[in-house]
């Protein structure tokens, strides 16, 4: 469970780093469902690759609507 928790953070600090780098924002969205798939991929693997891609999506989206949250909280 800490782990999903740590994995969603790295996600949002890859995903800040990103966009002071220039990336478009359009495409942050994307990249974070990628990042989410490959750590799950890499962490979850054992419990089966049905649950690792299943729990990518959500690290991904999950990181995408967190760092989302802030930006409108922060206004």
């Amino acid at each position: 469970m800490y782990t999903d928790i740590f994995l969603v953070g790295i996600i949002m600090a890859m995903s800040k780093q990103l966009t002071d780098m220039g990336v478009a924002k359009k495409v942050i969205p994307l990249i974070n469902l990628f990042f989410g798939l490959g750590f799950s991929i890499a962490f979850n693997l054992d419990k089966g690759i049905r649950e690792a891609i299943l729990f990518g999506i959500i690290y991904g989206l999950s990181a995408n609507g967190v760092y989302d949250l802030t930006k409108v909280a922060k206004k």
